[in-house]
């Protein structure tokens, strides 16, 4: 143990300042970012009726815009010029604009996108579909781009990522190819933009090919995982080498298999002993195995698995030392001793 303890003390005098800095500087801000929590959550509390509420508006609107918060978003105008969000649009008519929601306008004699044009447009028979989709007599258009193939008359929004016309499926824009119409469905309604017909599976437009569609699920709780049989994908991508049969989440940032303990990103933890591997916090990048300590998947030098705590989303200490994104910092004073651990949770 002291030598140990030695080697530790030794290794922390190459730390440079700059580290230490780094680490007063974010607690800083942690307390700031606490504070005006606590004090906009007594704000609502105190201002709760609707009169009130209003009032919390325009003391937010007053306390953030120095700071560049509260910019616009959408067109307006300023004078003579037309803007979205903060880009200025050349060669727009600010008297003749019209905005026609969000994310579509005309000077009535070009149609934009936001702040880009769309070319090939009839103007005459324009008109926006959503956000996003739009069409005239000839096109349809995600974004300011053409649909190819997209058919007009049939064209309709299914929901906010997917839409079709008589013969297709089309994810942002993109052809879901092959995808048999009768029988698409979204594997699930969430963010991660799994699909299916009766023999394919697609990730946002792409097929994933080679797949068990009979078993194929995704992982309760982390809906950027999925399996089938033999296969693990990780937002569509598959992870080479990943055992579907004993893949597992640990947390929200550590996963394993009977072989190996992959990141969030699916970055292999290389030397970690997947059978005893363990997470500190179950929000948090600090894990460890028998053997040592990882921040993400770097290791830590000499530091003890068995006495280390995390006490904030990225600091830990082992009883000796305070660790920062994985980096010792300074000798551990008793006011991080004394806080419990995962008591950012």
């Amino acid at each position: 143990m002291i030598f140990k303890t030695s080697n530790k003390y030794l290794n922390y005098l190459w730390i440079k300042d700059k580290y230490l800095l780094y680490l007063y500087m974010n607690t800083l801000l942690e307390t700031c970012l606490i504070s005006a929590n606590r004090l906009l959550d007594r704000l609502l509390f105190v201002f709760i009726n609707k009169k009130q509420i209003k009032k919390v508006g325009i003391f937010i609107f007053i306390f953030l815009s120095p700071f560049g918060l509260t910019a616009q978003r959408g067109y307006y105008t300023k004078g003579d010029t037309v803007f979205y969000s903060h880009y200025r649009m050349n060669n727009v008519d600010a008297k003749s604009f019209n905005i026609i929601n969000s994310n579509y306008g005309t000077d009535g004699q070009k149609v934009y996108f936001k702040n880009k044009q769309i070319e090939g447009v009839d103007i005459a028979s324009f008109r926006a579909l959503n956000d996003f989709y739009s069409c005239d007599t000839h096109h349809v258009f995600y974004k300011e781009d053409i649909v190819e193939g997209a058919n007009v008359t049939t064209f309709k929004i299914m929901d906010t990522d997917y839409a079709s016309d008589k013969s297709n499926i089309y994810f942002w824009g993109e052809k879901l190819e092959g995808c048999d119409l009768k029988n698409f469905r979204r594997m699930e309604i969430d963010e991660e933009h799994y699909s299916c017909d009766h023999k394919r599976v697609y990730w946002r437009h792409r097929e994933l090919k080679g797949i068990d569609k009979k078993t194929f699920r995704i992982m309760k709780g982390h809906s950027n995982i999925a399996f089938d049989k033999k296969r693990v994908y990780y937002y569509g991508r598959l992870i080479k080498g990943a055992d579907s049969k004993t893949f597992e989440a640990l947390s929200t940032y550590f996963y394993r298999d009977k072989r190996r303990v992959y990141t969030l990103l699916m970055d292999v933890v290389e030397g970690a002993d997947a059978k005893t591997f363990r997470v500190y916090c179950p929000s948090s990048p600090y894990g460890g195995d028998k053997n040592r300590v990882f921040y993400k998947k770097e290791p830590l030098c000499c530091v003890d698995p068995d006495e280390f705590v995390v006490i904030s989303y990225n600091m830990g200490h082992d009883g000796y030392f305070l660790y920062f994104e994985g980096s010792m910092m300074e000798p551990v004073s008793s006011h991080y001793l004394k806080m419990k651990p995962c008591g950012f949770e």
